[in-house]
């Protein structure tokens, strides 16, 4: 099964573009299939559907707005689809374990709302995150009755839901061991690739902020790049290509290798430091 997405402003250039799939794939044996094959706008309703489209678990639709001059943008969320599928996973999963401890119940669910949220990490989803801690509350709620059916609230309370930072219900143990929430879970926004970079132009400190490892960096220095956000700890200025750049020990202790030990200076700026300290 290929899946993909035609996307252009014309519908008259999209309907060709389905023509020429059509050619494209009939000698390999394949084609597309009618139930499965949608022409949507993503602004107004067309042939009496809604616009938008769901594509591998997100909705992709524009809404107006007045907040710009195109009068529209592009919001891209969690589609209800995929929230009904994770919903139907965790009630079938906590069904399952019926009988099980509150341990296993939170190594069970922990990977399977780890995974979903941090899927829709990147989009419009605090919302959706929110409101499905709600309903994970419910079955969490549900899960806890049919097992002690005669106790009230506040046993049920006492046993199962535990205060952990700011959040009074956390379905945790006595040793700690908790249940992650969608909320937990901060948005933190794709950043488009600036059109006039290129990973091989040579820029690491652009690229440090955006990849993991960068070839002859060590993996020290593109954490801290990343954590300070690509500027000097001292002097707050940003990090260029041809600087020198120290690991410098705030507690002056070079064993102590902790992050929060740890800053990522320019060289002179680092000198600076020592000769203070001196």
């Amino acid at each position: 099964m290929i899946l993909f997405v035609v996307l252009h402003e014309s519908k008259e250039l999209v309907l060709k573009a389905k023509v020429i799939i059509e050619k494209w794939l009939k000698p390999i044996g394949l084609e597309l299939k009618p139930s499965k094959t949608r022409i949507a706008h993503t602004l107004k309703s067309l042939n009496g559907e809604k616009p938008g489209f769901d594509f591998l678990g997100f909705s992709i639709r524009h809404y107006q707005t007045y907040q710009n001059k195109k009068g529209y943008k592009l919001l891209i969320k969690p589609s209800r689809e995929s929230i009904k599928q994770h919903g139907i996973t965790v009630k079938h999963k906590l069904r399952g374990l019926r009988g099980a401890t509150q341990e296993a119940v939170i190594k069970e669910l922990n990977p399977i709302i780890r995974g979903w949220s941090q899927y829709y990490l990147s989009v419009v989803a605090s919302k959706t995150f929110n409101s499905m801690g709600k309903v994970m509350f419910r079955k969490l709620w549900k899960w806890v009755v049919f097992r002690h059916p005669t106790k009230n609230r506040g046993w049920i309370r006492r046993k199962y839901f535990k205060k952990y930072g700011n959040d009074n219900w956390r379905f945790m143990t006595n040793n700690k061991m908790y249940l992650i929430k969608h909320g937990d879970y901060a948005i933190k926004r794709h950043v488009k690739v600036k059109r006039t970079k290129s990973p091989y132009d040579g820029d690491w400190v652009y690229w440090g902020n955006r990849l993991k490892k960068i070839p002859d960096k060590s993996p020290r220095v593109i954490k801290l790049l990343k954590l300070q956000q690509g500027k000097c700890s001292h002097c707050q200025l940003w990090f260029k290509n041809d600087d020198i750049l120290e690991i410098h020990h705030i507690d002056q202790n070079r064993r102590n290798n902790m992050n929060k030990n740890l800053s990522l200076l320019h060289g002179h700026c680092h000198d600076e430091l020592h000769r203070r300290c001196a």
